[in-house]
């Protein structure tokens, strides 16, 4: 679900008419490592770039209105829309996932220059999840899957394609309708997925009460299906038994077996389950793992990711694996962070802000003073010789957790290692400490 991109080149300057003398010659516009042709390329004003939205938006497949009396562009991708209007610097968001704001700060008011709507790059990336990218002198609408999960979802093994479709999954998911929020009766919190035997591209995820179809489109996992089951205990069995209300979509109709796999959590307790549901509806458990304080203390069977004799061959299609673009690598943090709604979040931001400063410097005192332990080593290999970062965008700020405490950042970034480059996304988790101290707690 994603969202914010380069303070220095994305930020809004055009005033109303054309562009000034100083403006430089149009900028190629690349999606996908494609090249955008359009009458209307971003352009370069005073060391900034501006994008029109217009040429953006349909290049990534969203749908573009334009309201000429209410002077109100609406972009509206899955069930995500969001609603400009000249010379307001708010931007409008509904249908959105779970968490997003209703309202969205942009970094100046939309403008209209020759005939177009410009608008920062930022928007594109907070509301859809696309990371913007300014490299080699083009702007880049890179694909919100990193290089590595691009790879293994196109043709990596049926195992590292499920676990990369699990991780995905449980960060940014978009909906075709405006999703169902799950309920929790209990502090247990699980997550339970149900791949079609041969498939990691589309699968059934369990979450509280809400269960979901979700398929991979284009680049995206994305909910075409939702249901809320009569309760979230046993949550499996009530949907074996198809006890659910309130659907939405259209349901696919399978006859296969499935692969399952659990996982949960309530306080220090962990436990993680596999097995198979046959194509009757029968369940059968491979493995089980109870873990409390670190430490298992039920062990099972076998947990795996592929049951015996399942070959790979999906149904749902994905868009081939892109390149991270061309050019010496130059390290850094491109973003600008932007005010924190309250006195919590303002400091959970400069935080992260210090924290990717550090990292792109190789500043490790400073990485360190970060952080919520001072067990700091553990997150040492972001400062390893052989790799260097490029801090591009804030894509999202959750809200804050108050069941764990927690408050997560997700940032965007390009990673040069080994003299390939690739682009992906780390949530930093900021958490305080028992003086009522933030840090952050975990770099994932």
């Amino acid at each position: 679900m994603k969202k914010l991109v380069p303070a220095a080149v994305l930020a809004l300057l055009l005033a109303s008419g054309p562009i000034g003398a100083h403006a430089a010659a149009a900028i190629p516009l690349m999606v996908r490592d494609k090249p955008v042709q359009t009458d209307a390329a971003p352009l370069l004003s005073n060391g900034r770039v501006l994008v029109p939205l217009r040429a953006a938006a349909e290049a990534l497949g969203a749908d573009v209105s334009w309201d000429a009396k209410l002077q109100t562009a609406t972009v509206s991708k899955w069930s995500e829309r969001v609603k400009l209007t000249i010379g307001k610097n708010k931007a409008q968001l509904s249908g959105a996932y779970p968490g997003q704001s209703d309202e969205l700060a942009l970094d100046a008011p939309a403008r209209m220059t020759g005939g177009r709507v410009y608008v920062p790059l930022r928007l594109l990336s907070q509301t859809f999840g696309y990371p913007v990218d300014w490299q080699d002198g083009k702007v880049y609408i890179r694909s919100p899957l990193g290089a590595d999960d691009q790879t293994v979802l196109n043709g990596g093994s049926l195992e590292h394609a499920r676990k990369a479709a699990m991780k995905l999954a449980l960060g940014r998911l978009h909906s075709e309708r405006p999703a169902l929020i799950a309920k929790h009766d209990s502090e247990y919190y699980s997550n339970t997925f149900l791949f079609p035997e041969g498939e990691a591209l589309r699968f059934y995820l369990i979450q509280g009460d809400v269960v979901s179809w979700i398929e991979m489109k284009e680049d995206a996992f994305v909910a075409t299906w939702q249901a809320r089951l009569k309760s979230d205990t046993d949550e499996l069995s009530l949907f074996l038994k198809q006890q659910w209300q309130e659907a939405q979509g259209s349901k696919p109709a399978l006859q296969k077996a499935f692969y399952v796999h659990s996982s949960g959590m309530m306080g220090d307790s962990n436990d993680e389950e596999s097995g198979v549901v046959d194509a009757k509806g029968t369940y059968t458990r491979t493995g089980y793992r109870h873990i409390i304080g670190g430490t298992a203390n039920v062990e099972e069977g076998q947990i795996v990711y592929q049951l015996d004799g399942e070959k790979r061959q999906e149904t749902a299609k994905i868009l081939p694996p892109e390149s991270a673009g061309t050019g010496s690598f130059k390290p850094g943090v491109a973003i600008d962070f932007p005010k924190g709604a309250d006195a919590d979040e303002e400091t959970v931001l400069q935080l992260v802000k210090a924290n990717v400063a550090a990292i792109a410097a190789k500043d490790k005192a400073a990485f360190r003073a970060t952080l919520s332990s001072s067990d700091g080593d553990y997150f040492d290999f972001l400062l390893a010789p052989g790799v260097q970062f490029r801090f591009t965008e804030l894509v999202r700020i959750a809200p804050y957790d108050a069941e764990t405490g927690r408050k997560n950042i997700e940032i965007g970034y390009d990673k040069s290692e080994d003299g390939k480059t690739r682009h992906s996304v780390y949530t930093f988790t900021a958490k305080k400490d028992k003086n009522g101290k933030w840090g952050i707690a975990n770099i994932d």
